[in-house]
């Protein structure tokens, strides 16, 4: 099984919570996570063999360590020592570890060319991790966080949906569906079909639905007397996420569609 190490990190003293989720799972899925877990050999395999997973492991550990940690560990052939060292040494860092992890959410961009699922994919996890670890950020501020980390370009979708909430709190699920429908808007601005560039990906999440807007009603009817018939054929279409209500729809086309 080829391992994908691309998103792992290097352990630097300052963020080994986040290095032992990662390297776990790498030790795991490599067949190499024995050594950190058995204090004695197990029946199966021979003194020999159990030596040489040990040294493997060892290196295999030490490759995903930065030069100030390796000095400590770099004459180990236990992997499983290696492993308690390295926990004694950095695990009751959490002062450290909050920093690492407040600095990582700061520094947390947006960039359109990217999928905003995988942003939020990223933006919880920093979340979730600083929660591991006893920081806890209210719904609220978690909002306003996702806000902060979209680019210039998005500027006018955060100053609409801080006008148009009540008392201006914004909650961390009108943020997300926000951001999300603002996403599917971009990529489908300019067309009239939008079901057929929104949710490609996963077309059985969207549903395309028909509103009669005032601008309609206008166009079609009068500016003075309004009828309740409408040709929906000349309406407008908007591809929405079947999840979303018709309400919370009408509060996000406010937002992205300001008077």
């Amino acid at each position: 099984m080829e391992t994908n190490t691309s998103q792992m990190i290097i352990l630097n003293g300052s963020n080994y919570h986040l290095w032992k989720t990662r390297m776990e799972d790498l030790l795991y899925v490599n067949g190499f996570h024995q050594p950190i877990i058995c204090s004695e050999k197990p029946d199966d395999k021979t003194e020999e063999e159990w030596n040489l997973l040990h040294r493997r492991v060892c290196g295999y550990i030490r490759h995903w360590v930065d030069e100030n940690v390796l000095t400590h560990v770099s004459r180990e052939i236990n992997a499983r020592t290696v492993w308690i060292k390295l926990e004694q040494l950095y695990a009751g860092n959490t002062c450290h570890s909050k920093l690492f992890l407040i600095k990582r959410l700061m520094g947390l961009r947006y960039h359109d060319e990217t999928s905003m699922s995988d942003h939020l994919n990223i933006f919880w996890g920093i979340i979730n991790q600083l929660s591991e670890i006893g920081v806890t950020i209210d719904e609220q501020v978690q909002g306003l966080l996702l806000l902060g980390t979209l680019p210039n370009s998005w500027e006018t979708l955060g100053t609409s949906l801080l006008n148009s909430t009540p008392n201006g709190v914004i909650s961390m699920e009108l943020a997300k569906n926000s951001v999300l429908n603002e996403e599917m808007r971009r990529k489908s601005q300019g067309s009239t079909l939008r079901s057929e560039s929104l949710g490609a990906a996963e077309p059985h999440l969207y549903t395309t639905i028909k509103v009669a807007r005032d601008v309609d009603l206008h166009e079609q009817i009068g500016k003075h007397i309004f009828f309740d018939l409408v040709d929906y054929d000349k309406v407008f279409s908007f591809c929405i996420q079947k999840h979303i209500s018709f309400s919370l729809f009408k509060v996000l086309y406010l937002v992205t569609n300001p008077l």
